[in-house]
C-alpha cells in the first residue's frame, strides 16, 4: 500500500491511536518497525505507550503525511495499519 492509501485508512478508523507497520533500508540493513498515529488530541490509552517500542509517535495524521518519509526514508514499505491498544501483555 502507499501513503495516501495509509492516509484514507487512518481517516476512516474509529480508535485514538492507530499503529502503522513500516519497513526501509537503513545503512543498507532493512529495518521492520512500526509507527504511532494520535487520531484524537488527547487519547485516553496514551499511557499504554512505551515509546521504545515504536519507531516514531506522530501527534496526527497530517504530521505523519508531511513527516514520514523524513523520518524513515523516501523508500518505505506500508505494511499493515491497526488500532493500537496498548504495549503492555495482558
Amino acid at each position: 500500500m502507499n501513503k495516501k492509501q495509509v492516509v484514507e485508512i487512518l481517516k476512516g478508523m474509529d480508535c485514538e491511536i492507530a499503529q502503522v507497520q513500516i519497513s526501509f533500508k537503513k545503512d543498507g540493513n532493512d529495518h521492520y518497525d512500526n509507527v504511532l498515529v494520535y487520531l484524537v488530541s488527547d487519547p485516553s490509552n496514551d499511557d499504554q505507550i512505551i515509546n521504545a517500542n515504536h519507531w516514531w509517535i506522530f501527534s496526527n495524521i497530517t504530521e505523519f503525511n508531511k513527516e514520514i518519509r523524513k523520518v524513515a526514508n523516501k523508500m518505505i514499505d506500508f505494511i499493515s495499519v491497526t488500532e493500537f491498544i496498548s504495549d503492555f501483555g495482558e
